[in-house]
């Protein structure tokens, strides 16, 4: 299923729309809750659906780190892993660009983190050829979502862009 984002009203900036991916049709604006490391602490999936939350957020980060991609692509990916039929949203890691710079090595192959936890995740310059997004078989990515603006970053995007259209992902 092709991803399909129209827009249904406008009024002054604001805008409605409908974002259709491949698990669910989303209705913006909307609520999108932020589940880390594959859950939304306090509330069970089921509750999440009654209250009519239809995306959640994921950081590829943090998911490659605990409970790592390798376990979540052995479980069936990140919906199987969190039991979650709706859609998922997860970053590229952009943001731990800025707030772990100190930990992070940025080059023309990628960036690479010094870590803490575990072995260093490294995000490549084609975003979607990392073994961690692949391993997550989530549905939209986030590409470089919140980086400093350097020449570097922004070929990074431009390159997962042209992978992931030449992939057809």
């Amino acid at each position: 299923m092709a991803l399909r984002f129209e827009v249904l009203a406008r009024f002054n900036r604001a805008r409605a729309a409908r974002l259709t991916l491949p698990h669910f049709e989303c209705n913006t604006p909307l609520f999108m809750p932020v589940g880390t490391q594959g859950t939304i602490k306090g509330l069970t999936t089921n509750q999440l659906e009654d209250i009519g939350c239809q995306i959640i957020l994921g950081n590829t980060y943090h998911l490659a780190l605990r409970p790592s991609s390798e376990l979540i692509d052995e479980l069936g990916g990140l919906h199987r892993f969190m039991n979650w039929p709706r859609a998922l949203l997860t970053d590229s890691g952009g943001f731990q660009m800025v707030s772990l710079l100190h930990l992070a090595d940025i080059t023309e192959e990628g960036v690479t983190f010094q870590e803490r936890i575990s072995e260093p995740p490294i995000c490549p310059k084609n975003g979607a050829e990392d073994d961690t997004i692949v391993n997550i078989r989530n549905e939209t990515l986030g590409e470089v979502d919140d980086a400093p603006k350097s020449d570097t970053l922004i070929r990074y995007a431009h390159n997962s862009v042209a992978y992931e259209k030449e992939q057809n992902l």
